[in-house]
């Protein structure tokens, strides 16, 4: 377990296909969705040695499927009350990465909330990007390099990324069949293993969780050597 992937970045794709595929309307897709990440994915991450989660939950393209949006802000606001004591007590640690200022103002306080009860958590650190864009992060980072006149160097750059205090993910998954990374860790990406499965989002579930890790540890990480 010990040489397994420590940071793993997950593209939560496949809702509205689920939806679809099961007759329903595309909200209780996403709600599918927020259900998947259940205390089974959690525990089964932490029992194979995984420090930390990133999981793209809402890209900043999202906010164009205006029907939907209202709905999905309520379901993410929803789980950050829902699910705080639990995953107190489960010793999660709950970060954001993204447009913060962008969320809803109810949204933005229960994930304040979550945010402080987890933040001494030590289990397990998931990271939420919610409005989030990798393009959009790396600008905002040459923005502050600017702000403060800092020297333009790897060190100082990432310094300023949501991530900054974090190891860049050995392992990315997306779900439902893309193969593309779509805007998620753009600069933290680059030696990322990256293992795409048919599954829909809301059908992942820890078997699919070991069968991603178990891949990645047939891989020969060269890092461009």
């Amino acid at each position: 377990m010990n040489n397994g992937p420590q940071h793993i970045g997950i593209i939560m794709d496949g809702n509205r296909r689920w939806a679809k595929k099961n007759g329903l309307k595309v909200i209780l897709g996403h709600q599918k969705g927020i259900e998947a990440l259940n205390d089974k994915i959690l525990d089964r991450a932490i029992e194979r040695g995984v420090k930390i989660l990133t999981l793209y939950a809402f890209s900043t393209e999202n906010w164009n499927r205006i029907q939907e949006v209202p709905g999905m802000m309520k379901l993410f606001e929803k789980y950050a009350l829902k699910r705080k004591a639990e995953l107190v007590e489960k010793g999660v640690q709950i970060r954001t990465m993204g447009d913060f200022e962008r969320l809803p103002e109810s949204l933005k306080q229960a994930l304040t909330g979550l945010k402080e009860a987890t933040q001494h958590n030590q289990q397990l650190i998931v990271n939420l990007c919610l409005s989030y864009d990798g393009r959009s992060e790396i600008l905002k980072a040459c923005q502050r390099l600017k702000e403060q006149d800092l020297e333009i160097n790897q060190a100082n750059f990432q310094a300023q990324l949501d991530s900054k205090d974090l190891a860049d993910p050995e392992l990315i998954i997306r779900t439902s069949g893309e193969q593309r990374l779509s805007g998620f860790l753009t600069w933290q990406s680059v030696y990322s293993e990256l293992y795409f499965t048919p599954t829909l989002w809301p059908d992942f579930n820890e078997s699919e969780l070991d069968k991603a890790i178990d891949w990645y540890l047939e891989r020969n990480r060269r890092f461009g050597k």
